[in-house]
């Protein structure tokens, strides 16, 4: 890393001030494409700076065999960050006895802070060789994001007017025990003549948000339901899902109509 090094013949200090990693964070392997099932290990969660001490909850996925090996399984890692910025990260260890490392080097000035390394599962079962990982700083989602979404295939009508929509929510600024972020808000919509809003809520983590009006009181009769994905620096919100059920305005509880595209940061 620039400024790192020691000049030849000195005897100078390498610079012990640590980044501040503490927020949401996703890490994972290098995933196969085309493999299946698909071949990698997914660390969702939250890490906690403490100078150069880092601890945090992430909730571990072994994607290659989730049921056996790991799903959403909640584990705890200590490490550290070393006067070159290469962060460690070691797990406690699972039920079926094996334990998740990772090493990156972290880069940037300020968060959020990435890194690129490796990442490996020890043990006598469920074991993953050490593999290429990236692991990524997300900043808190916390804000206004608008955007006009296109109509998907789930629902019906799979043609139809675009849905212009606005989503206002806020992002704890500490996990929950499971390393997650509750989130609340509102979602907001137009679309054609038809408009209306939704108190929203559920969880952030990683890169991912879910969030949905079922949750979310006071009850209504109908249900929203928002999967989304926020780029590190949380300008974007690229919408995997906004299902509406029933449909907007209609009159047919069984109807149900879906949306998808970009909403970006007010």
């Amino acid at each position: 890393m620039a400024g790192c090094g020691s000049p030849s013949g000195s005897s100078a200090i390498l610079p012990t001030v640590a980044p501040d990693l503490t927020g949401n964070w996703q890490i994972q392997s290098s995933v196969t494409s085309g493999a299946n099932p698909l071949i990698g290990i997914v660390l969702l969660g939250a890490l906690d700076s403490n100078g150069n001490q880092v601890n945090g909850t992430f909730r571990f996925t072994n994607l290659s065999d989730p049921t056996t090996c790991g799903l959403n399984q909640v584990v705890t890692v200590t490490g550290a960050v070393d006067s070159e910025g290469n962060l460690t990260l070691t797990s406690s260890a699972l039920p079926n006895g094996t334990t998740i490392k990772a090493r990156m080097a972290i880069t940037g000035t300020q968060p959020p802070y990435a890194g690129a390394g490796t990442i490996e599962v020890d043990g006598a079962t469920c074991a993953f060789a050490n593999a290429s990982s990236i692991g990524e700083q997300i900043t808190n989602t916390s804000g206004t994001y608008a955007g006009t979404l296109t109509p998907g295939t789930l629902g019906s009508p799979a043609t139809g007017p675009s849905a212009t929509v606005t989503l206002i929510v806020g992002q704890a600024a500490s996990p929950a025990a499971d390393g997650q972020f509750a989130a609340t808000g509102t979602l907001s919509y137009g679309i054609g003549s038809c408009s209306g809003s939704a108190p929203i809520s559920g969880t952030v983590s990683g890169v991912g948000m879910i969030l949905s009006s079922a949750n979310a009181p006071p009850v209504n009769l109908q249900v929203v339901t928002f999967v989304g994905t926020s780029n590190p620096a949380a300008t974007a919100i690229s919408v995997g899902v906004v299902l509406f059920v029933p449909a907007p305005c209609s009159s047919n509880p069984a109807s149900n109509a879906s949306y998808f595209g970009q909403l970006t940061r007010q």
